[in-house]
């Protein structure tokens, strides 16, 4: 598999063959983390940046936000490289006073909301949420380094 896995199911090589046979555990773990995550991470006000530079980075998994209040312009933390199509990071902030906080993605990469699609280049490196949860999924992986992967947002009601 030259330059890295394409879609999440080439982390389990095994699973494309058909009919029954043994799977091999290692390949599992892998396409289950790459999934979900191996860990849930807590980011309280120390680890929320106020640029993207500065923007703590999240897991792929869930992911739980705490902010300041007042919360300070630009507030964020930023989606890990859009890689391997199927990756998915949660994230829920939960703030009291209501305060949003921002989603940056690395450079080059872009959201996508439920009108745009990769194809026309559509998108935006940043999104705020409030007291909410949402899910990014991995859609459109990087083929190469420099190139542009794409997280579709999904928002469900708190």
């Amino acid at each position: 598999m030259s330059g890295g896995p394409k879609s999440v199911l080439d982390l389990a090589p095994s699973l494309r063959t058909p009919g029954f046979r043994l799977v091999d555990a290692g390949e599992l773990e892998s396409l289950f983390s790459g999934l979900l995550g191996s860990s849930t991470s807590v980011i309280q006000n120390a680890g929320v940046g106020d640029t993207i530079a500065t923007a703590k980075q999240l897991n792929i998994g869930l992911n739980v936000v705490s902010i300041a209040s007042p919360t300070p312009p630009g507030s964020g933390v930023k989606l890990p490289p859009a890689s391997v199509e199927g990756q998915t990071v949660f994230v829920t902030c939960n703030d009291p006073d209501g305060n949003l906080v921002g989603i940056y993605t690395l450079e080059p990469d872009l959201i996508l909301f439920d009108s745009e699609n990769a194809v026309t280049n559509s998108g935006t490196n940043k999104t705020f949420i409030g007291n909410q949860l949402c899910m990014f999924l991995c859609v459109q992986g990087r083929p190469t380094f420099n190139s542009v992967g794409y997280w579709r947002i999904v928002t469900f009601k708190s």
